[in-house]
């Protein structure tokens, strides 16, 4: 129907258009929408009257006629409202053709009144997509709607037989787009109710019992993650996992109830997870997978468990999978190039078992993308596709008539997820939340009328700190800049930030905001000085594409200019002299590229490779000489190919001769990077050129840490007791340190249907 072609809402008017379809394909013997393509068949369901049935079969009566253009109206407040309405003209053709009196008196003759069917004559009344139920005197038909269409492309029927089987069709209910597709419901959550079952300001993840009774939410105290059990209708909370200095995500009760699955990062940058289980009333939790990029998904008989895993064994292939729910019987579903394109994050099993949903981020001419994985023939197929908005968690409805996301879409809300309904059919998101708040994990009961949600609140704070950091009693200053996701300086010492859709200059004291750009519909990942000239940008959504590339604009923000091509490259940081961008790109298999600030073909960087790398984890720096490229790389351990090595790569950039770089070990409390999320560069030299300073996560609480290059002892240079750090940059002098942080006040919420 055009509505469904449109992503619109469905509702039975929709059975209504595809019964006219059928009502046409029987009276012509062809379909009324016709093309080579689906673009060009959904242009003529949108745009395009059907050719008259009489052109095809002169022998249809005008009024039957009639009949199938009103219930092939593309405006759906013009077409038959009810299937009542329909069926009252049919039995009125009925009655009033020839055909019809013969049908009615060889009824009289048998004893029966066509107003009043006798069992074997006809169904017993029906309801059709929740209307309520309808009398015929047709004979009973038990072919499916397909079945008469496929007939009906080689014969045309006569009145009596059209008639006969189109009220046949709509008692039975045979057919139908809007109840095949929506299970013969609306559409879930459009009236719900909101409820908030903690109050503490610290939730991070949750999920919800298939019972819909009990919650397990993770809770984060000053850096210090805790499990809990909250069983909703007493309201009383019980600790299962004691709090420890870890990452948990993608929390999910197993299908009976009895146990619950975690994940649990294995290192800050958050980049490597393994798969944990414990009892749901508490005990020693077990690790049941290793190194696994998705949360798990459980078939719906409760006997496997789906899930991807990439570069592993193979560095530049990902995986679908699928094991029994201790972590046995690992079976491989897919292999496939580990690229946007392909890569799940997220997967859901349909409630029939027969396919796997799974969401990509594409960033290509659309922006996300919903894949379907067939597990019987293993093919893969688009569901639907977005070019404005990214998918991140996604779950089958129980009905099957649909999956419930979480999703962002361009604009300035963009960082904030929010909850909707992507339709089986695929078409638009249909939102479920508007707010102010965002929105992380995602999880159903098993009936699909309750779901659990962490509704968060992000806060963000730009302080300043002595150049040598703050350690002891030095002071801290908070400047009142809100919205800062990202901060850098002016050559002339005032501060640049970034609220990731415009750049604004102030002083060192927060006064005299002026805005340099602003971009409503972009994604300012980062930016950076380059001398007195240039800043340079990652930059998403920006000239027209749905990429995120490194581009550079003049001092004042005017006159931008793309400097490379990729599909996610970030992590810009400029030469000394103002020759190179160095960034990280991240459809490999040159990790550390190089563009020329003043435009040119992006390169390699000389000796920056390093063997079974896959990716960046914290960032990179140059040195104040430029000399020197720093790099956190992460790699495959040989030892343990499901474990991932963090080295400091240290590139000597005046060498022409040099053939591998150096690695160092960094402090194993590294963090940042966008394994975590964060895609700001989290590295930087220090003023003296001597050390890489980098977050290091400890106890949940981050500060900053200063490596030096010389092999000596490192030491922290910042004393936080609480908050995450998301970026940091010293002034030009090397006087002054900004750092950005953050802060979530966070709470599980239930959406529960009315």
């Amino acid at each position: 129907s055009p509505e469904q072609a449109k992503g619109k809402e469905l509702d039975p008017r929709t059975d209504l258009f595809s019964f006219g379809a059928v009502l046409y394909e029987m009276a012509t013997g062809t379909v009324p929408f016709r093309g080579d393509t689906s673009a060009v068949i959904f242009d003529a369901i949108l745009n395009r009257a059907p050719l008259q049935p009489q052109r095809f079969n002169p022998a249809v009566p005008a009024r039957l006629e009639d009949v199938i253009n009103k219930a092939l109206e593309k405006d759906r407040d013009m077409r038959y409202q009810h299937a009542s309405e329909i069926r009252s003209d049919l039995k009125r053709l009925q009655r009033d053709s020839g055909s019809g009196r013969q049908l009615a008196a060889q009824s009289q003759e048998s004893g029966e009144s066509p107003a009043q069917p006798s069992a074997a004559s006809g169904p017993t009344p029906t309801a059709v997509s929740g209307h309520p139920p309808v009398l015929s005197s047709a004979p009973q038909v038990t072919a499916s709607s397909s079945s008469v269409s496929a007939v009906a492309r080689q014969h045309k029927f006569g009145l009596a037989a059209i008639v006969v089987i189109a009220l046949a069709l709509l008692v039975a209910g045979g057919f139908g787009v809007y109840s095949f597709f929506s299970r013969g419901g609306p559409t879930p959550f459009q009236n719900f109710t909101i409820t908030q079952i903690t109050s503490t300001g610290k939730a991070q993840q949750a999920a919800i019992s298939p019972d819909g009774k009990y919650v397990l939410n993770v809770q984060d105290d000053n850096g210090l993650q805790s499990l809990w059990l909250r069983n909703v209708p007493t309201g009383s909370d019980t600790q299962i996992v004691a709090p420890a200095a870890a990452t948990y995500g993608s929390l999910v009760f197993s299908p009976d109830g009895n146990y619950v699955y975690f994940r649990k990062a294995g290192i800050n940058t958050q980049s490597e997870w393994d798969v944990y289980r414990t009892p749901v009333l508490g005990g020693t939790p077990q690790i049941i997978l290793r190194d696994v990029d998705t949360n798990i998904s459980f078939s719906p008989d409760g006997h496997r468990m789906a899930y991807a895993r990439a570069n592993d064994p193979d560095v530049g292939k990902q995986r679908l999978l699928a094991a029994n729910l201790d972590g046995s019987d690992e079976t491989i579903l897919r292999i496939a190039p580990n690229t946007a394109e392909e890569f799940p994050r997220l997967v859901s099993w349909s409630p029939d078992g027969k396919r796997i949903a799974y969401s990509v981020f594409t960033l290509g001419d659309d922006l996300g993308t919903i894949k379907v994985f067939d597990v019987a023939s293993q093919k893969v197929q688009t569901l639907a596709a977005f070019k404005n908005e990214l998918v991140h968690e996604i779950l089958w409805l129980p009905t099957g008539q649909g999956l419930l996301a979480l999703y962002r879409r361009k604009g300035p809300s963009y960082q904030r997820l929010q909850i909707g309904i992507i339709p089986r059919t695929g078409g638009q998101i249909q939102p479920v939340t508007r707010d102010t708040n965002g929105y992380s994990a995602l999880t159903l009961s098993a009936d699909g009328k309750t779901a659990a949600t962490v509704q968060v609140r992000v806060n963000r704070s730009l302080s300043l700190l002595p150049g040598s950091g703050n350690q002891g009693n030095a002071a801290i200053q908070t400047l009142s800049a809100q919205d800062v996701d990202s901060a850098t300086w002016a050559a002339d010492g005032k501060l640049l930030v970034s609220d990731a859709q415009g750049v604004r200059s102030m002083n060192a004291d927060g006064g005299q905001p002026t805005t340099l750009l602003t971009d409503p519909n972009s994604w300012i990942l980062d930016l950076q000085r380059c001398g007195d000239r240039y800043l340079v940008l990652a930059w998403g959504f920006h000239g027209g594409t749905n990429r995120v590339r490194i581009w550079r604009v003049n001092a004042d923000g005017s006159n931008p200019k793309q400097l490379t091509p990729g599909t996610f490259d970030r992590n810009p940081v400029c030469s000394p002299d103002g020759k190179w961008v160095y960034y990280y790109h991240s459809e490999g298999p040159h990790w550390s590229m190089r563009a020329p600030l003043e435009g040119g073909e992006p390169e390699p960087v000389p000796s920056a490779d390093v063997a079974s790398s896959y990716g960046l984890g914290a960032g990179d720096c140059v040195s104040p000489d430029g000399r020197l490229l720093a790099i956190n790389v992460e790699l495959t351990n040989p030892a343990d190919p499901q474990a991932v090595l963090s080295k400091l790569e240290v590139v000597n950039l005046d060498s022409t001769s040099q053939t591998s770089p150096r690695l160092l070990d960094p402090d194993p409390r590294i963090a940042g990077g966008g394994g975590s999320g964060t895609f700001t560069n989290a590295m930087s030299f220090t003023p003296d050129g001597k050390s890489v300073a980098y977050i290091i996560r400890d106890q949940g609480v981050d500060n900053l840490f200063a490596q030096p290059l010389d092999g000596s002892p490192g030491h922290q240079i910042t004393s936080f007791t609480s908050e995450h750090i998301s970026k940091f940059q010293w002034s030009p002098d090397g006087k002054l340190l900004a750092v950005v942080r953050t802060h979530n006040t966070s709470d599980v919420v239930l959406l529960q249907e009315k």
